[in-house]
């Protein structure tokens, strides 16, 4: 929220800088009610079915009927909220978007407008992006991010799942769990301690593992997997030991 000056004229100027202003532009209040009415219209009626089907223990919002919705917002220009403009989306600001989070909770349906990727992707190099990026965004390809183990959640620094470069690869090797979407996706980021040398630093690292270098690691449900994958170096980009905190490449 961008902190203004409420000083009108013959205000003291030791007023000034003491007020803010919280009143949404004329912009904001648009999308607001766009998104207020696009949430009755559309996604409201859909409750009876989602609610039956998830008392089914169901998936609530089959995939054609979120992708049907995308669509329709898309027509409206109502796409990539957070994703800047240069990548075809709306660029929209923190406050926005929890306006925007404020409507879409006036629903227990679970929409999400189309358009987004993982904020790591947009860090890739140029070649990583239009492979990973650009199709996230676009829809064509799904990601997952694989942090959760066994034995470490939250606390990145209690992850025991390594990567060791071997020749022109690195051997990702460990156990993961609980992995968002991982049933749908065709890559997954997969947060991992590289392993640069004996004596040496141990910078938390994130590479993507894609179904194109072998299968999978990645289950619908919160069965561990474990797995030891080949991954070619060109697929990877790591954080130099000087950026562990946090070092997180693609």
């Amino acid at each position: 929220m961008q902190m203004v000056s409420a000083r009108k004229a013959g205000t003291p100027a030791a007023e000034k800088g003491r007020h803010m202003d919280l009143n949404l532009s004329e912009e904001e209040r648009e999308i607001r009610e766009w998104v207020r009415t696009f949430v009755r219209k559309e996604i409201a009626p859909l409750e009876p079915d989602v609610l039956a089907r998830e008392r089914r223990n169901e998936q609530g919002l089959r995939p054609d009927e979120l992708t049907a919705l995308q669509e329709k917002a898309k027509r409206s220009g109502f796409f990539g909220v957070h994703t800047p403009e240069e990548y075809g989306g709306m660029g929209l600001g923190a406050m926005m978007s929890a306006l925007i989070e404020v409507e879409l909770g006036r629903s227990f349906v679970p929409f999400r407008f189309g358009g987004e990727a993982d904020n790591i992707l947009y860090f890739a190099d140029e070649e990583q992006r239009q492979r990973y990026l650009v199709p996230t965004i676009n829809g064509d390809r799904r990601s997952c991010f694989a942090i959760t183990e066994p034995g470490a959640g939250s606390d990145a620094r209690a992850i025991r799942t390594s990567a060791r470069r071997e020749g022109d690869s690195w051997v990702i090797n460990g156990e993961k769990t609980f992995i968002t979407r991982g049933h749908e996706a065709d890559f997954c980021m997969v947060r991992t301690v590289t392993v640069w040398a004996a004596d040496g630093p141990e910078p938390i690292g994130c590479s993507p593992k894609s179904s194109e270098v072998g299968d999978s690691v990645a289950t619908p449900t919160s069965r561990p997997v474990s797995a030891t994958v080949w991954v070619p170096a060109v697929s990877t980009t790591w954080s130099s030991p000087e950026e562990i905190t946090p070092g997180c490449g693609v």
